[in-house]
């Protein structure tokens, strides 16, 4: 058993006590034991009438301690031990020559131990009724003399308590204010570890702004242009303005502009979700096709309705071990992406192959292809979003989603690319992450 762990089963943990009750049961514990000492001392010297006194004190402290520490009852422990060490201010001030033997010494330890136990704006109290009691024994002296009071029987004796109880004292203010020391301190590392932790909240809140001004900018342009399409059809549509060979064409046009702006908000309600609740993945060992073919025959619609291929190389029946919303996120990224770059003709490829220790989504395309500089910032979030082959618009957020869903499955996304001659993205999803 370690010191630390000595510490915390008898004078309690932090969590469980304040600093005072900590104190108090430090102060009853060491005390008991220093009395020993001088329960020894007064046997060796026959001084049967302070033999006494120290078994009566011990064992109320015994008490003291057992009502705070074993019972919870701070307050009963304490107003016992306080009675208590008055009993024995009297009790030392008659049994040890009054004025000159010891009581003043340990006047002061009583007052330190209050002090020590008690609230700070009860001290003034404490300070009074320990006044009253001291001031009260020596008027009692100055009045009626020595009449009660026992001396030391020899000069021997005299020295023994005063060192005994000097040292008593020396040693339970150095424990009281060893106890003050460290709390201020852990006190102030605390103040120091939050002060470090509010400005790192500082500097995320202030990035946060940064997203959401930008993320609320996408959106205020890329969403109006699509409402303001729609909103000026609507109106010439209402004053029979469209001859009826162009309307078809406008209502594709107006599917394809509500279709990327759909596309865009999901981008950006996924990325707010990661910002907000904090990213995390509920994993399941799902057969592939589960999640997987929905998406695809959804993005093959698009593909179609552009004039691209899209082709698919995978096993449905294969079973994977992962989160299934966030890995649809992930592909449906890659393809749409791979649909908006893609010039019509072209053909877009999905593959999907097992390793040793892993399961490889590649995604494949003969699009616009994407320069090296790019390439750098294409995962952050920073890299502007670029018109598509159709000026299709996004909102730049889709493969920042999609790195951030890949390490939450511990597995890894790489490019190959160059431009005008397409890309080829392939994520690593491990078989179990740890």
């Amino acid at each position: 058993m370690s010191y630390k762990q000595f510490r915390e089963i008898v004078y309690g943990r932090e969590d469980e006590f304040d600093l005072k009750e900590i104190i108090f049961h430090q102060i009853c514990f060491i005390s008991a034991i220093a009395l020993s000492i001088g329960l020894l001392l007064s046997i060796n010297i026959r001084q049967w009438d302070l033999v006494l006194v120290i078994l009566g004190t011990q064992l109320i402290l015994i008490l003291s301690y057992w009502f705070s520490r074993v019972m919870g009852y701070f307050k009963v422990g304490w107003f016992i031990f306080m009675i208590t060490s008055y009993a024995l201010f009297g009790f030392n001030y008659f049994l040890n020559s009054g004025i000159n033997g010891t009581t003043t010494v340990l006047s002061f330890m009583t007052l330190a131990m209050l002090f020590a136990t008690t609230q700070s704006k009860q001290h003034w109290f404490w300070t009074v009724i320990h006044g009253i009691v001291f001031s009260g024994l020596l008027l009692y002296e100055y009045n009626f003399g020595r009449q009660y009071i026992v001396g030391y029987e020899t000069e021997e004796l005299r020295y023994i308590d005063t060192v005994f109880s000097y040292l008593l004292t020396l040693g339970l203010f150095f424990l009281i204010f060893r106890l003050i020391r460290q709390a201020y301190e852990m006190q102030r590392q605390k103040v120091e570890d939050q002060k470090i932790e509010l400005q790192q909240n500082q500097k995320e809140l202030k990035e946060s702004y940064k997203e959401l001004t930008k993320v609320l900018s996408i959106i205020a342009h890329d969403v109006r242009n699509p409402l303001a399409s729609i909103e000026s059809y609507l109106e010439l549509a209402r004053d029979g303005a469209i001859p009826e060979e162009d309307r078809m064409q406008l209502k594709a046009e107006l599917l394809k502009m509500v279709q990327n702006t759909s596309h865009m908000l999901d981008d950006m309600v996924n990325w707010s979700k990661s910002q907000i609740a904090g990213n995390h993945a509920n994993f399941h060992l799902v057969s592939l096709g589960s999640w997987l073919n929905q998406t695809v025959e959804h993005l093959r619609g698009m593909a179609k309705a552009k004039g691209i291929l899209l082709k698919d190389d995978y096993n449905g029946q294969e079973k994977v071990f992962c989160d299934p919303i966030l890995m649809t996120v992930i592909i449906r990224n890659l393809l749409q992406n791979a649909v908006k770059f893609t010039p019509s003709g072209k053909e877009i490829s999905l593959k999907v192959r097992s390793t040793k220790n892993a399961v490889l989504f590649t995604v494949s395309d003969q699009g616009l292809g994407i320069s090296a500089e790019k390439q750098k910032t294409l995962f952050s979030g920073r890299t502007e979003s670029v018109p598509g082959t159709q000026q299709e618009r996004g909102s730049g957020f889709g493969l920042l989603i999609v790195k951030e869903y890949v390490d939450l499955h511990q597995g890894s996304i790489s490019l190959d690319s160059s431009p005008g001659k397409g890309s080829t993205f392939t994520v690593s999803i491990p078989f179990k992450p740890h």
